[in-house]
């Protein structure tokens, strides 16, 4: 059987939805009707997130090794390979854009859990 979630546990997620997604006042208005399955789909989005930023730590890591060559026209020499690294599908930018996809993939999802 499951458990409801607690007022501790429904301000924290609305604190970590506010982090995900940007200062929202529709994660608080709609807080106290946050249950497992919200829960559920924020993890959810997390794990989107944390695979987004990976990908893009493997795509600095790329560059990195380009800029080894520390003389004008490193970027040349990698450049097909950066090119197919940026239309893979794997490979989404970090920080706000990486929270961008998450929000549209999973934004809905999510307050879809509260009705």
């Amino acid at each position: 059987m499951s458990m409801k979630l607690s007022k501790d546990e429904k301000q924290a997620l609305a604190d970590t939805l506010n982090i995900i997604f940007g200062a929202s006042s529709e994660f608080e208005i709609h807080k106290a009707r946050f249950n497992e399955r919200t829960v559920l789909e924020t993890e959810k989005a997390l794990d989107a997130l944390m695979g987004c930023n990976k990908a893009m730590k493997n795509l600095v890591i790329v560059l990195s090794a380009g800029s080894a060559f520390l003389a004008s026209g490193w970027l040349r020499k990698i450049l097909q390979k950066f090119a197919s690294g940026l239309k893979s599908d794997n490979v989404k930018f970090n920080g706000v854009a990486c929270r961008n996809v998450v929000a549209l993939r999973r934004k809905s999802a999510i307050l879809s859990t509260i009705y």
